[in-house]
């Protein structure tokens, strides 16, 4: 079977060249589709890189975020430490106005103990 585009022994060159106008109006179509395709994709390759710039920058701005969050609460945990540890040595260091008594008040038996020994003697 002979190929489309070669000349048959029966057609005339203006026959033929007619043929391979049609065949080569063809080919022009689909390139122009294809260009068309070629630009659409072209477009949507660039919202896509626009798209992920932007992502990545949200990305950095949640990754500083997180940074500074995860600073702030090591900072108020250490803040809050010192203060419980703080509250806790004040309290070993100063006396309550109760223990003040108590400490008194055993004082001063401990007084009235060794004078009452001392002037009443056991023997």
């Amino acid at each position: 079977m002979p190929q489309p585009i070669e000349p048959r022994e029966a057609e005339s060159m203006a026959i033929t060249l007619t043929r391979m106008e049609g065949k080569l109006d063809g080919v022009v179509e689909k390139v122009s589709d294809l260009r068309a395709e070629v630009t659409q994709h072209r477009g949507d390759i660039h919202q896509l890189q626009s798209k992920t710039q932007q992502l990545e920058s949200d990305m950095q701005g949640a990754e500083e975020a997180r940074t500074l969050a995860a600073a702030a609460v090591k900072a108020a945990d250490e803040a809050r430490v010192a203060a419980a540890k703080a509250q806790v040595d004040n309290s070993t260091q100063q006396w309550s106005p109760y223990m003040k008594l108590y400490a008194t008040l055993g004082a001063f038996a401990a007084v009235a103990t060794t004078i009452y020994y001392i002037t009443h003697p056991h023997g």
